[in-house]
C-alpha cells in the first residue's frame, strides 16, 4: 500500500521548455481550486522532484514548483498514515490537520528554502529512511519552518533574494504539538528521535494562519558606493 518507495519513472531531460509548460499548467489548477489534497502529481513531473532530490539545483519557476512539492507532500503523508498511524491526537484533531499545516507552511515560501534538496530527497524515497508516520513528519517539520532560501536564488526578474523574516508568536505551535522554538533541534532527523511530548498533538497545534506571517522576500541592492570626499 502507499507511495513510500520511488517507482520508475524516466529520467529528466527532454524538452524542457514542454516540462515547465506542464509544471505552470499543473500548479495553476491546484491553486485555482485549492486542492493540493485531491490533486496527484502526474508521472512526467515526478523527475522535476528527483532532479533536485540528486543536484540541488532548482530549474523551473518556484512559484509553480512549490505546488508541485506540497501536492507530493500531501500524498506521501498520506501513504504514511496508511501503513503507520503512530500519533495520537487529542480534543478533534487529526491528521487532515497535520497534512494541512504542513503543505501550507511549504507553499508560504517566497523562494526554495535552503532545505529544499533533502525535502525532495525525503520525498522522492520516503521509505529509504524512515517507516513512522510521526518521524518522518518530525523531518519534514524541521525542513520547513527555516526562514532562509537557498543561496543565489533568482526570481521570474533575475533578482536575488534572502528572507528576512518570519513572525512567530512566541507559543505558535508546531503541528505536531510543541511550541516551535523549544523543538527546533530537539531531534535528531538521522535517528529520526524525538521528544515523548510531542507524540500528541494538542488543541493549539489545529490554530494556524492569523499569526503566522509569510516569510518575506526582498531584493538584495549592491552595497552603495561610498560617497567621494573633497581634497
Amino acid at each position: 500500500r502507499g507511495h513510500l518507495t520511488t517507482p520508475a519513472m524516466a529520467q529528466p531531460g527532454g524538452d524542457a521548455a514542454e516540462l515547465e509548460q506542464q509544471l505552470r499548467k499543473f500548479a495553476a489548477q491546484v491553486m485555482e481550486k485549492h486542492a493540493v489534497a485531491e490533486a496527484v502529481v502526474p508521472p512526467a513531473l515526478e523527475p522535476i522532484i528527483v532532479e533536485v532530490a540528486e543536484t540541488g539545483q532548482i530549474k523551473h519557476a518556484w512559484a509553480a514548483m512549490k505546488y508541485l512539492l506540497a501536492t507530493k507532500l500531501h500524498q506521501v503523508l498520506t501513504a504514511f498514515w496508511e501503513q503507520s498511524q503512530d500519533i495520537e491526537f487529542e480534543d478533534g484533531g487529526s491528521f487532515e490537520d497535520v497534512k494541512q499545516e504542513l503543505s501550507d507552511m511549504l507553499l508560504r515560501f517566497q523562494g526554495p528554502p535552503f532545505t529544499v534538496q533533502r525535502l525532495c530527497e525525503l520525498l522522492a524515497e520516503p521509505g529509504k529512511i524512515y517507516n513512522s508516520t510521526r518521524r518522518f513528519c518530525f523531518a519534514v517539520e524541521k525542513l520547513v519552518v527555516v526562514t532562509s532560501l537557498l543561496a543565489g536564488h533568482r526570481d521570474s526578474e533575475g533578482h536575488d533574494q534572502v528572507v528576512v523574516g518570519q513572525k512567530r508568536k512566541a507559543t505558535d505551535q508546531s503541528p505536531l504539538g510543541s511550541p516551535r522554538g523549544a523543538e527546533a533541534g530537539a531531534h535528531s532527523e538521522s535517528n529520526g528521535e524525538a521528544p515523548a511530548v510531542r507524540q500528541k498533538i494538542d488543541e493549539s497545534g489545529s490554530e494556524r494562519g492569523p499569526e503566522v506571517e509569510a516569510a518575506v522576500a526582498v531584493e538584495v541592492d549592491p552595497a552603495p558606493a561610498p560617497a567621494a570626499t573633497g581634497t
